[in-house]
C-alpha cells in the first residue's frame, strides 16, 4: 500500500482472500478498503486494516477471490424495441395460457404492431 493514511476511515474493508487488482505490476492484494463509491486503499492486510475505524465494516472473504465488477448497461435500441412486442411462451402449457399471454401483449403494444 502506498501513500498516507486517508483523512476519513473507510466504510468497508475486504480481507481474508485474494483480491485481483487488474494492475499488471501488482496483480493481487490481500486487502482492499472502500470509502463511498471509491477504492481508498489496496495492499497487504496489516496496512489496510490499520486504516479502519469504529464505523468500518470488515468483510472476511473466507479464502475466496474478489474481482472487479463486470457491468454492461448498454442497449441495442432495435432489439429493445422488438422485445416490447414479443410474447414469452416458454411456460405456457395449454392453449388457454397462450391466448392469455398474447392478449396481455396485445394490450401493451400499439394497435397494428405485429406480436
Amino acid at each position: 500500500m502506498e501513500g498516507a493514511k486517508p483523512l476519513r476511515e473507510p466504510d468497508l474493508v475486504f480481507r481474508g482472500g485474494r483480491i485481483w487488482t487488474v494492475d499488471p505490476a501488482r496483480p493481487e492484494a490481500e486487502a482492499l478498503a472502500v470509502r463511498g463509491d471509491r477504492i481508498a486503499a489496496v495492499g497487504n492486510a496489516r496496512d489496510v486494516m490499520a486504516l479502519r475505524g469504529p464505523g468500518t465494516r470488515v468483510v472476511d472473504l473466507g479464502d475466496r477471490m474478489l474481482l472487479p465488477g463486470f457491468i454492461d448497461a448498454h442497449t441495442h435500441l432495435g432489439n429493445a424495441a422488438a422485445w416490447v412486442s414479443r410474447v414469452g411462451l416458454y411456460d405456457a402449457r395449454e392453449p388457454e395460457a397462450v391466448a392469455a399471454l398474447v392478449a396481455r401483449a396485445a394490450g401493451r403494444v400499439p394497435k397494428g404492431l405485429w406480436i
